[in-house]
Order: C-alpha cells, then structure tokens, then sequence
C-alpha cells in the first residue's frame, strides 16, 4: 500500500537530505523573466548573481522558450531598467531647482548671513554631486545597442546547453493541450491567457505567447525524460503568479502541488523544487562554496517586490479642489488669508527671522491649464502682496490634481516662473507644487504623487 508521500508528492517539499541532493546533482532550468531581470540590478548585485550561477554552468541547461523569450525582450528589459533610473533622476533635480530658487530668493549674502549662505551653497553643491552620481549610474546601464555584458555573460554560462527549436506540428499539439489545462486552470500559464496580440513569426514558425509558459513546461518535461542518468531538478524563476505557486497571502510556500507531482512523474524525477531569485541566493551559500552579501540579498528583494495598489496617505484627493481646499494650504503654512479667489488664495506669514513671505496657492495642474485670464488675476495678486506687506519672496504654490503627469507639472512650474519673473523682476518668487494628504493635515511640497 501507498504511504500519503508517494500518493501526493506534491504536496511535500524536500527535506535537508533531499535539498543536498537536489543541489548537488540536479539539473537548472533558469526562466527568461529571471535572465531579464539581471538588467534591473545594480553592477555589483548583477555580477555576484552571475558567479553564483557560474559555479553551476555544468548543470544549467536553458529550454529553446527560454533563449526565444530573453532575446526578444531583451531591448524592453534594458529600456524599462534605464527609464526607472531616470525616474530617479527627474525629481531630484526638480527638488535642487527648487532649493536653489528659494536659497536665491531669501538674499542670505544681503542679509549679512555669509556662513548661513556658504552652507547653503554647499548644500547646494552637495545635491548635484548626487544628481551626477545618479546620472552616472544610468549612464554605466547597460544601453540597446552596443556591448551587452548581461548577454554576454547568459552566452559564456549555457554555451551549447540549449534546447532545440520545435516544429511547427509540435507547437501547435501544445498549444490544444495547454488551451485544455487552461480552461480547467492548470498550469503553467493559464494567468497569460488575456495577453494581446499573441502571435508572432519567428524563423518560420508562428508562436503564440499565450502559451509560452507551458511551451517551456514540456520541453524540460521532454529533454529530461530522455536523461535516464538525471534525477533532480530545480526550476529558477521571477514569475510569481499563481499558475506556477502554491500561495499563502503572496508568500510562495512552494511549486503547485499538481505541477510539481507531474513533474516528477513524467519526466521520471526523484525530485522537484523551485526557486524565485530572491530565495535561491539565499539558499546558494549552504550548499555552494560561494557568499552572497546582504547588499545583494536587498536588491534583489526590493526587485522581487510584487507592487500592490495600496492607497497612501499622500494619494491625491478624488475629486477637484474647492477654494477652501485651497484656503486649506494656507492654514497648514500658517499663513494668514489676504485675497480669494476661486483659482487662487494668497496669504502672508511673518518668519522667525522676523522676515516677511506672501504664499500664493493655485489650483494648477499642467502648463496648459495656466491661462490669460488667470495669468492676470495673479499679477493682481502678487501686487496686492507686495503693497500690503512688502515681501522679502512671494512663494506660488500648484496645488494639482494630476497624479502622474510629473513632467507636465514641472513644465507648469518653470512656465508661472518664468511668466512672474518677467512681468515683476523686482520681486523674488519660489513656484513650487504642494500636494495635501488624504486627511487634509499635512503638506508635501515639489515632485509627483507617490
């Protein structure tokens, strides 16, 4: 009679002498997403992710699926990883601009404050010192064209270890098996079954990249059939969906249950495992003569961060501002009401040094929104301040309603800037955006919405 391990093998994970074995003997089929991946981590992480699979390069044997689908996404991958790098960079140098206008507005030097403003300046200096290491990092990035390293390195690790093309024949008996696994919701792969524009031609061949995961999934199945000498198996991949997993509130307990006993029966295994990124340089150091350091281990990690929508406190408010939203910031800046207007409040403060600032507060989204009519009203505005009370700098702050649209708010910024200092050279102004929380207590001030 069975015992319940050789009734659900699935249902078991590998045990410290079944891990020894797998690791020491198995065979390691890495996912393109996990190749790919290899683009978004910085240098030093990369490349002690690639000694790390260097100590296994006589094991590593890489499905026809896998080369298909890291060459045809390769540009995508560096493109995405550089456009996350200048992400970085775009609000950093919006925060310097501002800080170096507002540094410039006070006049420190005429105030005799030379210390206060020899350290603002190297402050100032500091903060484009980090902006051009940030460019630095982008510009070390692997680029679209030209040497890549990553490839290189992919190369110089399977050598001839790949799998062969599949037949036009082939490829359409998997895709009816896997069109049947899906509708029953077997893996791998059902999760992809809404992609757009699926099929493209490559060599002659027509592939549908609904069924790329399972097109994978049968030719390990099929290479290590034949492989009566190989046992063991470890599968390495960054995709995270349920149709590969066995979840527990986005913890990946292990391989699915069913996929992982089909594994073991029809490609005659002994045993199975599988690995995201994260969790195999973990592992690596127990049973490879190699070290992995916690730097790398936290890069990896915030990669392998799935992104959830969770609604911060600093989210946008879902509906349109009012004028008393606006009068809102004042409050929050402690400024005292002057004029209203439903466009605009202005206010004024007195600061601890005793100086005079007048606050402005629109209701600007984008550059486009920054009209005639409302150009004047402001003009208005700022000379009402400047005859009540004489500011030493005028600060215009864009309250906006735009969630995503960094670069327009910006254009917005540099637009009022350039339009108050042209009309009123004479007076000092800090356009900035300000954003409110949720709960209405608190302020942010420049960039976009987190």
């Amino acid at each position: 009679m069975a015992n319940l391990r050789k009734l659900f093998p699935g249902h078991y994970e590998p045990v410290d002498g079944d891990l020894k074995l797998l690791w020491e003997r198995g065979v390691f089929v890495v996912d393109a997403n996990l190749l790919l991946q290899l683009y978004a981590l910085p240098d030093k992480t990369r490349s002690e992710t690639l000694s790390v699979l260097k100590q296994l390069k006589d094991r590593l044997w890489m499905p026809y699926q896998v080369a298909l689908e890291f060459q045809r996404n390769r540009t995508k991958s560096i493109g995405q990883a550089r456009d996350r790098t200048a992400k970085v960079i775009e609000p950093l140098e919006g925060a310097l601009l501002q800080f170096e206008s507002l540094v410039t507005a006070v006049q420190l030097d005429k105030r005799g404050l030379e210390a206060a403003s020899k350290n603002m300046a190297e402050l100032a200096s500091l903060g484009r010192s980090i902006i051009a290491d940030a460019q630095g990092a982008l510009s070390g990035q692997v680029d679209m064209v030209g040497v890549d390293p990553v490839r290189d390195a992919v190369d110089d690790l399977y050598g001839d270890n790949i799998g062969t093309p599949p037949s036009q024949q082939q490829l359409d008996d998997w895709y009816a098996d896997a069109q049947k696994r899906y509708k029953d919701r077997m893996g791998p792969g059902f999760e992809d079954a809404d992609k757009k524009n699926p099929t493209f031609r490559h060599a002659g061949t027509v592939y549908n990249r609904l069924y790329g995961d399972y097109v994978i999934w049968r030719q390990v199945i099929e290479y290590l059939a034949e492989k009566d000498e190989v046992k063991d198996l470890i599968i390495l991949t960054q995709d995270r969906k349920p149709d590969w997993w066995q979840k527990n509130n986005q913890r990946l307990i292990g391989p699915h249950p069913e996929l992982c006993a089909e594994m073991l029966s029809h490609a005659k295994l002994e045993r199975f495992w599988m690995y995201d990124l994260e969790e195999f340089l973990q592992a690596a150091p127990k049973h490879l003569s190699v070290t992995v350091s916690e730097t790398t281990l936290i890069d990896v990690a915030d990669a392998n961060a799935e992104v959830k929508p969770v609604r911060s406190v600093w989210s946008p408010r879902p509906t349109k501002y009012t004028p008393r939203d606006l009068g809102k910031v004042l409050d929050l800046l402690g400024s005292s009401s002057a004029e209203n207007d439903e466009s605009f409040v202005s206010g004024y403060r007195t600061l601890a040094s005793g100086v005079a600032v007048g606050d402005i507060v629109m209701l600007v989204g984008t550059a486009h929104d920054f009209t005639k009519e409302l150009s004047g009203k402001l003009i208005n505005a700022v000379e009402f301040l400047d005859l009540f009370i004489d500011p030493q700098v005028i600060h215009v702050h864009l309250l906006t309603r735009n969630n995503n649209e960094t670069r327009f708010q910006t254009l917005a910024v540099r637009k009022i800037d350039s339009f108050l200092r042209g009309a009123m050279p004479k007076i000092a102004f800090n356009v900035q955006i300000v954003r409110m929380s949720r709960d209405m207590k608190h302020l942010k001030f420049g960039g976009g919405f987190e």
